[in-house]
């Protein structure tokens, strides 16, 4: 792995066969730009909801996947929830296919997602590579089993924009949550730099954008970052917010 496409998009649950067009062209996209791996967030397959999806879609979406992978001769990792709970998965450019399942969903999440158990560190175009998703970045639990472990971690999310919510938040309950609420994005923009120093390897964010439901929204800003942490390339927060967005980018 030398060169990486992360794409960031809409999260909002929608027509699956424009999703399904929305992947073909950017793995099109990516291939002509010299990437060998598609990175795409949290259910970026399948756009982010709780109740349980398709299965019927979700077979076809793979199905797409898997023979986008093979006619571009790039490995494709993306997110996709289905009857079971959301999903980080890998089709590969020799025909593999392999499944990570959420191993901490948040409070919200886990009425509806069943948790995962098993760590996922596969080999991506010769590279060991940890995989992470959303929530996971907040539990040591999912960090410890790849030190020493891995080349590069990659994290698909998400995220939510939490900024405006302190205004809508129940009045008892806005002196205990709103400072969370408007440190969010800051911290998880100085969380995932300190995470790719301490594990000292390259680490991949890629995250929904744009509105889901209402005024609830995805916070965007996908990035590579290198293994001291430092920025090496970043979408904007609001890039992808109606159609995909794609970085392009070396490997560090």
């Amino acid at each position: 792995m030398s060169r990486v496409a992360i794409a960031q998009l809409p999260g909002v649950r929608g027509d699956p066969a424009r999703r399904r067009a929305w992947l073909a062209a950017l793995a099109a996209r990516a291939a002509a730009e010299g990437a060998d791996l598609l990175f795409l967030p949290e259910a970026a397959l399948s756009g982010y909801h709780l109740a349980p999806g398709c299965p019927e879609v979700a077979r076809a979406t793979r199905r797409a996947a898997a023979s986008l992978a093979r006619d571009h001769r790039l490995d494709i990792v993306a997110g996709l929830i289905d009857g079971d709970g959301s999903r980080l998965e890998l089709f590969g450019a020799d025909g593999c296919h392999r499944s990570y399942l959420k191993r901490y969903p948040t409070l919200r999440e886990s009425a509806h997602h069943r948790a995962g158990r098993t760590p996922a560190v596969w080999t991506l175009q010769g590279r060991r590579a940890g995989l992470l998703l959303c929530a996971d970045i907040m539990q040591g639990g999912a960090w410890r089993p790849l030190v020493g472990r891995v080349d590069v971690v990659l994290v698909a999310a998400a995220w939510p924009d939490y900024r405006g919510r302190p205004a809508r938040l129940a009045p008892p309950l806005r002196p205990l949550l709103a400072p969370l609420a408007t440190r969010s994005p800051a911290y998880l923009h100085a969380f995932l730099p300190r995470a790719a120093a301490a594990l000292g390897v390259p680490l991949l964010f890629a995250n929904l954008a744009g509105t889901w439901v209402g005024a609830e929204g995805f916070t965007g800003g996908s990035t590579v970052f290198g293994p001291d942490g430092s920025i090496v390339a970043a979408l904007a927060d609001g890039a992808g917010a109606d159609e995909p967005a794609l970085l392009v980018a070396p490997l560090p």
